[in-house]
């Protein structure tokens, strides 16, 4: 049972009233870390408001801290993989003399890419969100400009992985709080 109220920058939130508790099998206080998780994130990214506390650092490969977050590394070596074919069909694109064939090859893979996030999205649940999210921006661009509109492609690639990469340390940050013996 959660009660309505406001964090301290105005937000609504929902407090639980009887405590946390351990559901379909996950740790005590999975759920809500990952509520607290993606909160923070979305505030970051939609109102600029950056989480106050500090937060573990970690340069290359993400470290599995639970089983539903292991898609996080499988989502960012596919943002890489589009980015990587972002640049592919820009360069295709400033050629006026490649094939058309290889607009058409380079992007199926750009599709493969795209079905491949959102499998990993599937698998894994808890990094929907990131995935929905990215989906969402990228129906949403628009222009007529090849070059341009490959270029934004790219950025949300980008944007999605520094996505995937902030969750995970707000997740291990908000873990030390709220889950049983941290992430697992």
């Amino acid at each position: 049972v959660y009660r309505t109220a406001f964090d301290e920058d105005g937000f609504l939130t929902f407090e639980p009233l009887n405590g946390i508790a351990p559901r379909h099998g996950e740790p005590l206080g999975f759920f809500e870390t990952a509520r607290k998780a993606y909160a923070a994130l979305w505030k970051e990214e939609f109102s600029g408001i950056a989480c106050r506390e500090l937060m573990p650092r970690f340069a290359g490969e993400l470290p599995v801290l639970h089983n539903d977050l292991a898609g996080l590394q499988g989502l960012i070596d596919l943002t890489r993989a589009g980015v990587q074919t972002v640049d592919q069909l820009a360069a295709v694109i400033r050629d006026i003399k490649s094939p058309p064939r290889l607009l058409s090859e380079i992007d199926q893979k750009l599709q493969f890419i795209d079905k491949e996030l959102e499998s990993v999205s599937l698998a894994y649940p808890m990094t929907g969100a990131l995935v929905r999210i990215f989906i969402m921006e990228k129906e949403n661009m628009r222009g007529d400009d090849p070059l341009m509109l490959a270029e934004q492609t790219k950025v949300l690639y980008l944007q999605l992985e520094r996505r995937c990469r902030r969750f995970w340390q707000l997740f291990v940050h908000f873990a030390g709080k709220y889950m049983e013996g941290g992430a697992r």
